[in-house]
C-alpha cells in the first residue's frame, strides 16, 4: 500500500514536470510564431498576432495555475513532516524492553517504521526532487521572460521601422505627387508657348501677307504714277512749246514793259533808302543826345546846351562812333559804367574843338 502510494506521488510529480514542459514549449512555440509574423509583414494590430498574443497569456496563466499547485503539495507534504514524531522515539521504544510492546506488536511497529521511514526519504528525495524542478521551471521561466522582453524589443525595433518605412512611403509618395504637379505645370507652359508660338507664327504670316498685299498695291500704285507722270511730261513738253512760240511772239512787247517797270521799281528804292537815312539821321541824334546826358551825370557838369547846340549844327555820324546797342548805366552804388562802343578820347577833343570855336572834322562843317 506504500509502495503504491509512493508510485502515485512519483506518477503525479512527472505528470506535473510533463506538463510543465509541454506548457513552455507551447509558449516558445508561440512566440517563434510571433517572429515569423512580423518577418511576414503584419502589424501589431493584426488579428493573427493578437490570437497568437491571447494564446501565449493563456497559457501563461495554466503554468502559474501549476506552480501554484505544486507549492500546495509541497506545504502539504512539508505539513506531514512536521506531524509526524521524530525517528529517535519509535527507536528508542524498540530497543528497550522493559517499557516497550510485546514482541509481535513490537515487530508490526518495526516494520511500520521502516516503511515510514522508507516513505519519508522516498518523500524527502521527491521534495528535493520537485525542489529543483520548481528551480529550473523558474529559470526557464526567467529565460522565457527574457525572450519575451527581448521579443518585446524586436517587436518595438519592428515597429519604428514600420513607422520609419511608412514615413520614407509618405515622403516617396509625396516627392512622386510634386513631381507630378510639377510635370503637369510643365507641360502645361510648354502648350502655352507652343499655342503662343503658332500665334506669333499665324500673326507673322498675316502681317507677311499684308505687307505683300500692301507691297504689290504700291507696286501698282507706282505704276500707275509712273504712267501718270509720262502723261505729265508729255504735256509740260507741250507747253513748253506753246510758251516758247508765245516767247517768241511777245518778246518785243514784254521788254518794253519790263523796262518800264524796272524803272518804278529802281525810283521806289531810292525813295525808300532816303527814308531810311533820314530815320536813321534822328535816331544817332537821339542817341547822342543820351551819351551828352550820360557825360554830364558822369562829370557833374553843366555843358548840355552846348553840346545840344552842336549836335543840332553838325553830322554826329562823322563825330562819335554810334553803338548799335546801348546798355543801361548801373544807377545804384556809384558805379562808373559807360555805353557799349563809347568813345571817350572822340567826345573829349570834339567837345573841347566846340567849346575854342574850331570846326568838327566831317563832310559836313559847323560853327558854333
Amino acid at each position: 500500500m506504500a509502495h503504491a502510494a509512493r508510485m502515485a506521488g512519483s506518477d503525479t510529480g512527472a505528470a506535473l514536470k510533463r506538463k510543465y514542459d509541454s506548457i513552455s514549449k507551447k509558449i516558445s512555440d508561440r512566440y517563434a510564431k510571433i517572429k515569423r509574423l512580423f518577418a511576414e509583414g503584419h502589424g501589431a494590430e493584426d488579428s493573427a498576432i493578437t490570437v497568437v498574443q491571447e494564446e501565449i497569456e493563456t497559457l501563461v496563466a495554466e503554468r502559474d495555475a501549476l506552480e501554484v499547485k505544486h507549492t500546495k503539495k509541497k506545504a502539504r507534504v512539508s505539513a506531514v513532516q512536521r506531524q509526524r514524531p521524530p525517528l529517535h522515539h519509535y527507536e528508542a521504544r524498540g530497543t528497550t524492553a522493559s517499557v516497550g510492546p510485546p514482541a509481535g506488536e513490537q515487530n508490526a511497529l518495526g516494520n511500520a517504521l521502516h516503511d515510514a521511514t522508507g516513505e519519508i526519504a522516498r518523500l524527502h528525495a521527491a521534495l528535493l526532487s520537485a525542489t529543483a524542478e520548481v528551480m529550473r521551471l523558474r529559470a526557464a521561466e526567467q529565460s522565457h521572460a527574457d525572450d519575451l522582453a527581448v521579443a518585446e524589443e524586436d517587436i518595438a525595433g519592428a515597429h519604428r521601422l514600420l513607422a520609419s518605412a511608412e514615413a520614407a512611403r509618405d515622403m516617396a509618395e509625396e516627392r512622386a505627387a510634386e513631381a507630378e504637379i510639377r510635370a503637369a505645370a510643365a507641360r502645361t507652359m510648354a502648350e502655352e508657348r507652343a499655342a503662343d508660338a503658332e500665334m506669333r507664327a499665324a500673326a507673322a504670316r498675316t502681317m507677311a501677307e499684308e505687307r505683300a498685299a500692301e507691297a504689290e498695291m504700291r507696286a501698282a500704285a507706282a505704276e500707275t504714277s509712273a504712267e501718270e507722270a509720262q502723261i505729265k511730261l508729255m504735256h509740260v513738253e507741250a507747253n513748253i512749246e506753246a510758251m516758247a512760240e508765245l516767247r517768241s511772239k511777245h518778246k518785243e512787247k514784254g521788254m518794253a514793259f519790263a523796262n518800264k517797270h524796272l524803272n518804278t521799281l529802281v525810283r521806289r528804292a531810292e525813295a525808300k533808302a532816303e527814308a531810311e537815312a533820314q530815320a536813321r539821321l534822328k535816331i544817332e541824334k537821339d542817341l547822342q543826345n543820351a551819351y551828352t546826358e550820360i557825360k554830364l551825370a558822369r562829370s557833374g557838369g553843366r555843358t548840355a546846351v552846348l553840346y545840344n547846340n552842336a549836335a543840332t549844327q553838325c553830322d554826329t555820324a562823322a563825330v562819335y562812333k554810334v553803338p548799335v546797342q546801348v546798355t543801361p548805366l548801373h544807377r545804384h552804388g556809384g558805379v562808373n559804367t559807360s555805353p557799349v562802343g563809347w568813345d571817350e578820347n572822340a567826345y573829349s577833343s570834339r567837345l573841347s574843338n566846340y567849346s575854342q570855336g574850331t570846326q568838327f572834322s566831317s563832310s559836313k562843317s559847323c560853327s558854333r
